[in-house]
This record gives C-alpha cells, sequence and structure tokens, in this order.
C-alpha cells in the first residue's frame, strides 16, 4: 500500500512537471498573431486575452495595450487576468527590434521620428479597426507603459474618437509630435497619467509638463504619483484596472 501510495504521487509530480513545460514551451515558441492593415509598411503582432468573456461576445468593452522598448505585447497582460469585469484585452508589439524585445520607434533625426509616430499610429489604429469593427460607436481604453505611453499621448490627441480614456504610465507627451492647438469641438478621451516620483528614466517633470500642456488644450487630464521609479508598481495596477 505504501510503495502504491509513493508510485501514485511520483507519477503524479511527473504529469504537473510535463504539464508545466507544455505550458512554457507554448508560450515562448508559439505563433502570435498578426493583423495585416491595408497601407501599412509592416504587420503588427498582437496577443488577445477574453476576461470573463468569450469571443463570440461582441460588446465586452476592449482595452489596447502598448508595452515599453525593449519588451513585447506579453508584457502588460498580467495587469488584467484577475480582473472580474467582461474584458477584451489587445496587446500589440512594436514593428522595431530593440534590446532583446521590440520597440516601436528607432531613433533617428526628430523628423524622422515624427514620421515614425505617423506610420505607427496609423497603423495601430488601423489594427484596431480591423479587430473591433465596432470601435467607432464604442471606443476602447488604452494603457500605454514607457515608450508605448508616450505613444498613447500622441494617439490620443491624434485619433480621440477611437478611445474612451487613455492611461498612459511613466510616459510623456514627445514634443516632436505635440500639435500646436486641438481641434474645436472635438470630444477628447479622459487621460489619466501615471507616474514614479523617483523615476530615472522619463522624470516626473516630463509628466507634470505633458499633463499641463494637455490641461491648456482643455482636456480632461489629471496625473497621479506614486513612490516609485520606472515601473508599474500593484497601486499603479490598482489604478489602471
Amino acid at each position: 500500500m505504501f510503495f502504491e501510495h509513493v508510485r501514485r504521487e511520483i507519477l503524479l509530480r511527473i504529469f504537473l512537471s510535463a504539464l508545466v513545460l507544455c505550458i512554457f514551451f507554448y508560450s515562448v515558441f508559439r505563433t502570435p498573431q498578426v493583423v495585416e492593415v491595408p497601407e501599412a509598411p509592416y504587420q503588427l503582432a498582437y496577443e488577445e486575452l477574453y476576461v470573463n468573456a468569450t469571443p463570440s461576445e461582441q460588446d465586452v468593452p476592449t482595452v489596447v495595450l502598448l508595452h515599453g522598448a525593449g519588451g513585447d505585447a506579453k508584457d502588460l497582460l498580467f495587469l488584467f487576468e484577475e480582473v472580474r469585469t467582461p474584458l477584451r484585452v489587445i496587446s500589440f508589439t512594436g514593428p522595431f527590434s530593440y534590446a532583446g524585445g521590440h520597440a516601436w520607434l528607432e531613433q533617428g533625426s526628430s523628423e524622422e521620428v515624427r514620421q515614425q509616430y505617423l506610420v505607427v499610429g496609423s497603423s495601430i489604429v488601423g489594427a484596431i479597426q480591423s479587430l473591433v469593427p465596432s470601435v467607432q460607436k464604442q471606443p476602447v481604453a488604452l494603457v500605454g507603459f514607457s515608450q508605448g505611453a508616450s505613444l498613447g499621448y500622441y494617439l490620443s490627441l491624434a485619433y480621440p474618437e477611437f478611445f474612451s480614456i487613455s492611461i498612459p504610465v511613466a510616459g510623456s507627451l514627445d514634443a516632436r509630435v505635440t500639435p500646436l492647438s486641438v481641434s474645436p469641438g472635438t470630444s477628447y478621451p479622459a487621460v489619466r497619467a501615471l507616474h514614479g516620483e523617483h523615476d530615472a528614466i522619463i522624470a516626473i517633470d516630463e509628466a507634470e509638463y505633458s499633463v499641463k500642456i494637455l490641461h491648456d488644450f482643455g482636456l480632461n487630464a489629471t496625473l497621479k504619483t506614486f513612490t516609485t521609479g520606472h515601473a508599474i508598481t500593484p497601486l499603479m495596477r490598482e489604478e489602471i484596472v
């Protein structure tokens, strides 16, 4: 009886170890989903997560995630894995290789970077339209971190009709794509910026100035600071979800 119990225990451990390995290799080596965007110079890979919902539910609110430089589409999915509200989460991967991961922008002159914003921004919006056909009737929420947050600031001003709210975390509005004014009578998404007081990558001053610009434009924009550096803390996560 004792040896039978030991044998079952060993078999169970082998099974669980094999299951963990299968899940690991699936997550690492699976082919990412790709969305074709007409007239875009590249495809956009993405991860999709349904939280308390199924793909057949068409009216589920959608959240779009934009990772930081050096990351990929998997980076920010943890934010919504334990949310109880039904959600569809779409997380895109930047088109450029960078530091073992991906980025939204490459280094270049001010004009070259500005053009990258225009192309990448147009590609993301095109991808959203393809994946969420109802987006203009039911705008999506936008969450970005670091470089993805800077892109989120830009998208909120350039394509306001597609977003209900923008939450840039540890980012700033890039002066190279900051407009001189906004369109009168246009409804812009609320912006809820989150930033670490000790951020050594993008200083808190840059976030404060970004929100001030949005205020001057008449947008509903706020900034909440946290005693952290360039990161997303559990307290920030509570604000996001």
